[in-house]
């Protein structure tokens, strides 16, 4: 089943912790997180098998469904420094991250902001010091 992964024969392949560490398929678009982690060397293991740029391919899209009972856990979010539960709201979470240091540059001391919008609006509303 992975080599017909490997070559395009088979477009999903869906695994149980088999096709995560030393799995390399660089064509792998998307990850569908399905297993809550608290193990931040798993969580990089597991979405850095869609990581590898192809000739056709530059990014790569996460679906992490998080389980919100549980705490902490390492999320897609949180590998770019954004809290475990921000909302990107479809959005590149590296642009979310270049965003949320631009806050912290501005003001250090504001809250987390829970999602992309409320990152604007704190970046929308900020002002010249002098």
């Amino acid at each position: 089943m992975i080599d017909a992964f490997r070559t395009g024969a088979l477009p999903i392949l869906v695994n149980c912790e088999i096709a995560t560490e030393g799995f390399d398929v660089p064509s792998v678009s998307c990850i569908l997180m399905l297993r809550p982690t608290q193990s931040w060397s798993w969580y990089e293991q597991a979405v850095g098998r869609g990581t590898r740029r192809t000739a056709t391919k530059d990014h790569v899209l996460v679906i992490d469904v998080v389980d919100k009972a549980r705490r902490p856990q390492v999320t897609a979010p949180a590998l770019f420094g954004l809290p475990p539960s921000f909302n990107a709201e479809r959005q590149s979470l590296l642009w979310c991250a270049r965003r949320w240091q631009e806050l912290r540059e501005f003001d250090p001391g504001n809250a987390a902001p829970k999602s992309l919008h409320e990152l604007e609006e704190a970046l929308a509303g900020r002002t010249v010091r002098r």
